[in-house]
């Protein structure tokens, strides 16, 4: 017999147990989404960054999830500069018609050593702020990001500067800003 590794025991066990909430998941019926209470049981877009978001809800609230986190990167399909006002409203729409949490959106910038690039940064995380308020205006999303590699001691004032300034643009727009920790 082969050993398992702890891996694999994950990987099996993980199958195991979603394998058996997907049928209770479902049992609300595709009709009238079943009401939430607590946390959602949710998935990002991660692995879905080219396919149009409103294909991408469809997959994800079909699979039996209750919530979302869409990747909004710069050059992301559902990225703030692809998502002009009336398809923010049809995205909105279907989050909602699918019965989804809009749990989170996944930006992917890094604080820059760059004061200019730091800038457009600001720029573009108040725009993915806007989006967020936009798709759930009564409950804006989290919008998280990672922080990047290096040497601690060689960006960690640089750190410290550049997320207190994406924590003062949260702030103003009301929005939780989170940074998850990350390999490496």
């Amino acid at each position: 017999m082969e050993s398992m590794t702890r891996r694999r025991l994950l990987q099996t066990a993980t199958g195991a147990v979603l394998a058996g909430m997907m049928p209770a998941a479902r049992a609300a019926g595709a009709d009238q989404p079943a009401p939430r209470e607590g946390c959602t049981f949710s998935i990002g877009t991660y692995a879905m960054k080219d396919l149009p978001v409103e294909q991408a809800i469809g997959i994800i609230a079909d699979a039996g999830f209750d919530g979302i986190e869409i990747g909004v990167a710069a050059d992301w399909n559902a990225a703030p500069g692809r998502m002009p006002a009336e398809r923010r409203r049809a995205v909105r729409d279907l989050i909602q018609q699918r019965g989804l949490a809009l749990t989170a959106l996944m930006e992917h910038l890094y604080p820059a050593e760059d004061d200019a690039r730091h800038a457009a940064d600001l720029e573009r995380l108040r725009g993915v702020f806007e989006l967020a308020h936009d798709l759930a205006p009564d409950a804006a999303p989290l919008v998280q990001t990672v922080l990047g590699g290096g040497d601690w001691e060689g960006c960690k004032e640089r750190f410290r500067d550049r997320l207190a300034d994406w924590v003062r643009i949260g702030q103003e727009a009301g929005t939780v800003i989170a940074i998850k920790p990350h390999r490496g």
